[in-house]
């Protein structure tokens, strides 16, 4: 008689899949972070030639402080007690991260016009240098809106999670409505929305760090990507089937 074939290890199983989905989030969350970085500086360089030439660096230094300001109407928060202050040490920690990589140095190299009787290979860096300085203070000031948009969304994961609440309980209980109703179910629907729940935030996460102008509360900025997750869990959890 064949030997029954072995039970599968489920809670491995599980494990691995829990594991693959926390190192799936937070692979997802650099590459936005990263990506959103680099992105801004090019979208914020174009833009210094091209959409606000007369602001020049002065357009990347509004927006950070435009962004601040809009958080100094909402000084308190369940994560923090001074928001304002917060979002600042996320803008400091990007400026460190500038040092890091050595754009401060270059900043401060490129601080001088060449002055005369330098050598000619020396002056034409120093030259260089002279005219990228702009763009590399602007770039700073890209980095540092983008953390206090980071921070921003630190802030708002009570929001999130408040959200993410309301649409497993409304879809709980429409599931339930379901099937003590007869109604018949599908899984097509769940896994297409399992599918697209995380690419969707991260998106939306990524164009509002790359958002290359201010001039928007922050709260509007956050109120649809809260509403389409409480909709996609909602969406998810009316159409659970307990064997998939």
């Amino acid at each position: 008689m064949a030997n029954a074939p072995a039970p599968r290890p489920a809670r491995a199983n599980a494990q691995g899949g829990l594991l693959t989905w926390l190192l799936g989030i937070v692979f997802g969350a650099a590459i936005s972070i990263v990506g959103s970085l680099a992105v801004g500086t090019m979208i914020e360089w174009v833009g210094m030639h091209a959409w606000w030439q007369d602001q020049g660096v002065r357009h990347s230094r509004d927006m950070v402080s435009e962004d601040l300001g809009y958080l100094s109407e909402y000084r308190r928060s369940l994560l923090t007690e001074d928001t304002v202050s917060f979002a600042a040490s996320w803008a400091a920690a990007a400026t460190k991260a500038a040092g890091a990589v050595g754009v401060l140095y270059l900043i401060s190299k490129g601080s001088e016009a060449p002055p005369a009787g330098m050598a000619r290979r020396q002056a034409h860096m120093q030259q260089l240098l002279y005219t990228a300085r702009p763009y590399l203070i602007a770039m700073v000031h890209v980095w540092q809106d983008a953390f206090i948009r980071l921070a921003i969304v630190y802030l708002a994961l009570p929001a999130f999670a408040i959200a993410f609440l309301i649409g497993l309980v409304d879809g709980l209980g429409r599931r339930d409505l379901r099937k003590w109703c007869g109604g018949r179910e599908s899984s097509f629907v769940y896994h297409h929305a399992k599918r697209l729940l995380w690419p969707a935030f991260t998106f939306g996460f990524f164009v509002y760090l790359t958002w290359p102008t201010g001039g928007f509360n922050p709260a509007w900025a956050v109120l649809p990507f809260c509403a389409a997750s409480a909709f996609t869990v909602s969406v998810m959890a009316a159409t659970f089937k307990k064997y998939l």
